[in-house]
């Protein structure tokens, strides 16, 4: 089945076996994506099949302090 999520005006896809209900977006840092900057566009991180394990990956992903505006977005079946 494939799953969208829209970000800044970007569509994202992804296939996948398992239900996905979310996405984990967020700026590479490295890349120059703090959040005061600006940076570059926000991506798709990861693609999550439960809220919980999207808030775990979302933490997580926090915790390298390689990422900025971090945010879960509810995915849609397409």
């Amino acid at each position: 089945m494939v799953f969208t999520v829209t970000v800044d005006s970007t569509v994202h896809t992804t296939e996948s076996d398992k239900d996905i209900r979310y996405a984990i977006v967020g700026r590479v840092v490295a890349e120059g994506g703090d959040a005061q900057s600006g940076g570059r566009a926000r991506r798709v991180l990861g693609w999550c099949a439960s809220r919980e394990e999207a808030e775990v990956s979302l933490q997580t992903l926090f915790s390298q302090g390689l990422f900025a505006d971090l945010e879960i977005v509810p995915a849609t079946p397409r």
